[in-house]
């Protein structure tokens, strides 16, 4: 019985020291933010980042949909006392309805310190690139997420946290909405990425992340390439190449509020730029039109219309 603990504990240093191996946290002692929904890959964050070394803060936020919330709460809390992290809970109302997933997001991440680390893996990784393409994303869509302190576990397999949870005699939340196929990253997890296994006879996971690291990795080097030109075009003379012209229009459009312009609604603007259109509305009720070298924005009261 002895000799079957001092294995089973072996095993477990050895997952923790393998998934540690692939995560990307800050120096051992920094203070460290994390969002836990109670979730097995947050659980599984939780147990990494504190086995890292890391002052951990965990914020869960509550979002007042299920009855049980106040339980997965408590159970998030209790798991933060355990690990020796702090615990901060916080709370937001959302109305069921219609764009119920994004509008959580919003929700969640306007309460959320700016520097939340999240449990995102590999698979969720894939799953957002799927996601973007049929959103029909520039580079920076297909590029995924960043791997960062932000985003720690880019380059570890969902499966893995869940191994590492069950090792630690964690007994996750198990949150019905993964499941409910009303939401398009579900149907992306249960049904496009099965379908391109079998086409594929393989695993595309790695291969959809590895392909967004590579992106990425062109992107921030033609961004670097790019960056004097944007300088130097203040403003947005119609000589400029293409790919100059969308990178101003997208800064230009952008929102302070996070919101970033789909490519079709950039390739609109472009249009208007380049004297095929004369004006076009885009989101949060705005007309663009073009003067002078120069975008112009002009924000109309929904009501008026």
């Amino acid at each position: 019985m002895v000799a079957f603990q001092r294995l089973k504990n072996s095993l477990k240093h050895n997952l923790k020291e393998h998934l540690l191996a692939k995560a990307e946290f800050p120096e051992k002692g920094s203070d460290y933010n994390i969002a836990v929904s109670g979730g097995p890959d947050s659980c599984a964050l939780l147990v990494l980042a504190t086995s890292a070394g890391l002052n951990v803060t965990v914020f869960h936020v509550n979002h007042s949909l299920r009855n049980d919330a106040q339980k997965e709460q408590d159970f998030v809390k209790e798991l933060a006392f355990k690990y020796k992290a702090r615990f901060i809970g916080l709370k937001v109302s959302v109305e069921p309805g219609p764009n119920l997933e994004a509008r959580l997001r919003q929700a969640r991440f306007s309460v959320l310190p700016d520097n939340i680390a999240t449990a995102h893996s590999m698979d969720d990784q894939a799953e957002t690139v799927i996601i973007n393409l049929l959103r029909g994303a520039h580079l920076a869509g297909l590029s995924g997420m960043h791997k960062s302190f932000k985003h720690p576990l880019l380059e570890i397999r969902r499966s893995e946290l869940r191994e590492l949870c069950a090792s630690e005699g964690i007994n996750p939340i198990q949150d019905p909405t993964n499941k409910d196929m009303r939401f398009t990253r579900n149907r992306v997890r249960f049904e496009v990425i099965p379908l391109l296994n079998s086409v594929a006879k393989r695993d595309v996971v790695p291969i959809i992340a590895r392909t967004a690291k590579l992106l990425r990795q062109e992107k921030d080097f033609i961004d670097s390439v790019l960056e004097p030109f944007m300088a130097y075009f203040k403003e947005c003379p119609t000589t400029a190449p293409d790919v100059v012209l969308r990178r101003i229009i997208k800064e230009q459009i952008s929102t302070s509020d996070g919101y970033s312009p789909q490519s079709s609604e950039i390739d609109r603007v472009l249009e208007v730029v380049k004297g095929l259109k004369p004006a076009v509305m885009i989101s949060k009720s705005r007309q663009v039109t073009f003067k002078d070298n120069k975008i112009m924005i002009n924000t109309y009261n929904s009501r008026e219309h």
